[in-house]
This record gives C-alpha cells, structure tokens and sequence, in this order.
C-alpha cells in the first residue's frame, strides 16, 4: 500500500482496501444489484454504530490515550466515508477541508475553554463533532453521496480543532496507520469477514491502530 500523504493516495489505499474486501469499486460494478437499494438505510445503520463510539473516547485519565482514541474515531469515519464514496464514483466530491459551520464556532469555543476551563478542550471537540454528525444522520436524502461527503467535512473539522495543539499535526499520517491496520482484517483463511450489511470484520491477524497512533502522537511538539 502506498504511504497515504493526501487525497490521491488516500483514494488509491481506499480502491485497493474496497477490492481486496469485495466492496463495489465504482457505481456500474453493483448499481443493478439488490443491495444498491438496501445501501443508504445499511450505511446510516454503520455510521451510526461508529459516531456512538464517541462515548468510549474519554475514559479513562491520560490525556495522550484520549487524544488517541479521538483521532482513531474521526480516522475511521474518514474511512467509511471514503469507502462508501467509491462505491458510487464519489471520491471527487469528498472535501479534505474543514467545514466551516463546525470549525468556526468550535475554535471560538475552544479558546474561551481554554481560558476557563483546562482539560476540557478535547470533551468539546468530541461533543460537538457527535452533535453534527448526528444531524446529519437526522436528515432526509435521497442521494447516497450525502452522508460520506457530509461527515467527512465534519470529521477533518474535528481533526483541524485537536491539531491546533500540536505543531506540525497532520491527519493524513493517522489516515495512513489506520489503512495498514485495516488491510490486517482478513480471516484465518485469508478471506474477508463481512457481517449481514457488508461492514468488514476484524480476523485473527487484525492489529490495532491505537499504539501507532499513540506513538506519532507522543513525537510531535505541543503549541505553546
């Protein structure tokens, strides 16, 4: 796999994980299946599961292993998405910026958190990354490149607050640990575990991304 360093790779990783997994590359190879209607309310149904994940993020007391777990959550939402977006030709329409409606009042939020309340500043990005998602989860679409393109933007907010506070943060290396960990998912046979919705499995050879994560983390000179 190619080291993932920006979008072009990162599409390249996601067409090569969609292909080794079984997953449609490109709308023409499933679009006159039974799943193809079945798909939107399944990804709802998937994305959902992974924002609940938010919950998990702070516990325990370590700052570092919470910054670790938030980064393991926006990476994987950014990989939903972008595997979702392949599957209808979409990858194009992701965009690797901010959302401005999540981004800005969030930086006005963390800075008088800063101020007042130390500590606090990760609890906020978390909270309000779950609030957007979850709206857009709430909407009525019938475009199925309306979830992956929609959270993408909120999630690289969410990445764009937590980077602030580390010089030279770039999410494009926490992207790239979780591909490699994502193509340690095959089965004992060497096959792909799916569940009833096509969502991929962890097989015995699986490893987590949570170390790698926390060890780029731990390198990276904190702002002042």
């Amino acid at each position: 796999m190619d080291k993932v360093q920006y979008a072009g790779t990162f599409e390249n990783a996601i067409r090569a994980f969609n292909s080794m997994y079984r997953l449609p590359v490109g709308k023409e190879t499933w679009e006159n299946t039974n799943e193809f209607a079945a798909r939107p309310a399944q990804f709802q149904d998937i994305l959902s599961e992974e924002i609940e994940e938010s919950r998990e993020i702070l516990l325990g007391s370590d700052r570092l292993d919470h910054e670790t777990a938030l980064c393991d959550w926006l990476g994987d939402l950014m990989v939903y998405c972008a595997s979702e977006a392949v599957k209808y030709d979409a990858f194009a329409d992701l965009v690797f910026a901010p959302g401005r409606d999540v981004l800005d009042p969030l930086i006005a939020g963390l800075s008088e958190v800063a101020q007042k309340n130390a500590g606090q500043d990760l609890a906020m990005i978390i909270r309000v990354v779950d609030d957007h998602a979850r709206r857009h989860l709430d909407e009525t679409s019938t475009d199925p490149r309306h979830l992956p393109i929609a959270i993408t933007e909120v999630a690289v907010a969410g990445f764009a607050a937590l980077g602030r506070g580390f010089e030279d943060f770039d999410y494009w290396a926490i992207l790239n640990i979780i591909m490699e960990s994502n193509f340690s998912k095959l089965g004992a046979d060497g096959k792909p575990i799916y569940d009833e919705r096509g969502k991929v499995l962890k097989g015995p050879g699986y490893w987590k991304p949570e170390p790698m994560i926390k060890r780029y983390l731990s390198q990276l000179k904190r702002s002042a």
